[in-house]
């Protein structure tokens, strides 16, 4: 399993938007095993913390991702 960390810090909503569209297409693709194992979202403060398991339909590949977002 492949693992990743972002680490962002937005300075505006756009960019905050943004993440959560990231995370948006995250959950729409195949969760593996439907597994998401943390995710917490605090929309004043702007922090994600967001870690799923999921298998991309395309490259069918486990990847874990870790997204904090302060």
């Amino acid at each position: 399993m492949l693992r990743g960390t972002m680490v962002m810090k937005p300075n505006n909503t756009q960019i905050y938007a943004k993440l959560l569209d990231v995370l948006q297409e995250m959950c729409l693709v195949q969760l593996y095993k439907k597994k998401v194992l943390c995710c917490q979202r605090v929309v004043h403060k702007i922090i994600i913390r967001a870690e799923v398991s999921v298998v991309f339909q395309k490259e069918k590949a486990r990847r874990k991702f870790r997204i904090f977002t302060l």
